[in-house]
């Protein structure tokens, strides 16, 4: 009856390692659109498909909680909700503009670096990524969006269009990330059965 009620403890243990494991982490999502005072101030720029992406709205998904040494993703989403997209569509890129997606973070530098730079695509979604690591601190940090397009002259100007700040909490456990923590306790578990079994079948051999 004991060494039953040991397995049912160690398994059940193992399951909710297992659920925590897969739980979902928790994320914040912001989402953004372009107001009319906004447009008001922007300079004059006689463009559908420039007005087609103005009037779109995005979306920043981002993790509450970030476990240390572990990656974490922050994404920036445009999403494709334009009245003006069915016209713009067969003028795409007609202005030559692009979109830059800036993630200045502390302490922390994205592998794909901070700033994310693509063709605007009237019409279409578009995405923009970064993978994030952390050690110790929380992370704090800005989310720019800029509109980049060319001049008559042919320079390029670079117009701000949101800046959105974001927080990530770094959580770890007697200074583990909680996977690693996971992962030791499960092994302790599992070490704890087979140790268990080996001197019970000693046990019951030595009786015999």
């Amino acid at each position: 009856m004991k060494k039953r009620a040991l397995i049912v403890a160690a398994a059940s243990l193992l399951i909710g390692l297992s659920i925590w494991e897969f739980w979902p982490i928790r994320t914040s999502l912001i989402t953004l659109e372009f107001n009319k005072v906004q447009a008001n101030q922007l300079p004059m720029i006689e463009c559908r498909e420039i007005t087609d992406l103005l009037e779109r709205k995005w979306e920043i998904i981002y993790p509450n909680l970030i476990s240390k040494a572990d990656s974490s993703e922050v994404l920036v989403l445009l999403l494709n909700n334009s009245r003006t997209s069915l016209y713009t569509q067969a003028e795409n890129n007609e202005c030559n503009s692009a979109i830059e997606v800036r993630l200045e973070i502390s302490g922390n530098i994205p592998k794909t670096g901070p700033s994310i730079i693509s063709p605007y695509q009237a019409g279409h979604p578009q995405r923009f990524e970064w993978e994030i690591t952390t050690e110790d601190e929380d992370l704090q940090g800005i989310v720019w969006i800029y509109l980049l397009f060319e001049k008559n002259n042919g320079q390029l100007s670079r117009i701000p269009l949101f800046a959105v700040p974001i927080e990530m909490q770094t959580i770890s456990i007697l200074g583990f990330s909680p996977r690693s923590f996971r992962i030791i306790i499960a092994g302790i578990i599992i070490l704890g059965l087979l140790i268990y079994y080996y001197f019970s079948t000693r046990r019951v051999n030595d009786i015999i």
